[in-house]
């Protein structure tokens, strides 16, 4: 038997899209505080926007933070993992963190440099459809901003990446 209380949470209605905060107000504070410093640290990445969207019954109502060279079409229910910076669960019991990390992005990012909660997450990362889903239940802010760490250094070879193209197509216009 499922639990009333849970039933009533927006984030187990598959069938209607729940505001932001409808996902927020059922975690207790400081969970809410610590997701809350999350989503602000990546509202400060040029050109990363948020989502909501269904993600099946395991995550659920789950926002989404797509690269910005690969943004979502709106009402679209296909998510590319290589172009999603990252996913953001809110799980009553323990919000989490998921960055989707291709091989060719872990060979970029310097791993040994990274705080040892976050190299953990990667390292124990379950590897699947040649993604590697790194994944934390961020407890403090201390283990929110080391996150954020790794999502800046994804964004920034992300930003590169975008870049490059622009600039190797900039001198063949002007022949």
């Amino acid at each position: 038997m499922v639990n009333q209380a849970a039933q009533r949470l927006a984030w187990n209605d598959r069938w209607t899209q729940p505001t932001l905060e409808q996902l927020l107000s059922p975690l207790k504070m400081h969970h809410r505080r610590t997701l809350q410093y999350v989503m602000d640290g990546l509202a400060e990445l040029e050109g990363v926007n948020q989502s909501i969207l269904w993600y099946g019954e395991a995550w659920k109502w789950t926002i989404h933070y797509p690269l910005p060279a690969h943004p979502v079409p709106k009402g679209s229910k296909v998510v590319a993992e290589e172009s999603s910076l990252c996913y953001l669960v809110p799980r009553v019991e323990g919000p989490m963190v998921c960055v989707p990390l291709s091989d060719a992005v872990l060979g970029q990012i310097p791993v040994a440099r990274l705080n040892k909660f976050v190299r953990d997450g990667i390292k124990l990362a379950k590897w699947a459809v040649a993604i590697h889903w790194a994944t934390w239940t961020p407890a403090t802010q201390a283990e929110a901003l080391q996150i954020i760490d790794l999502l800046k250094r994804r964004h920034k070879l992300a930003m590169a990446a975008q870049a490059q193209p622009a600039a190797a197509a900039a001198p063949a216009s002007r022949r």
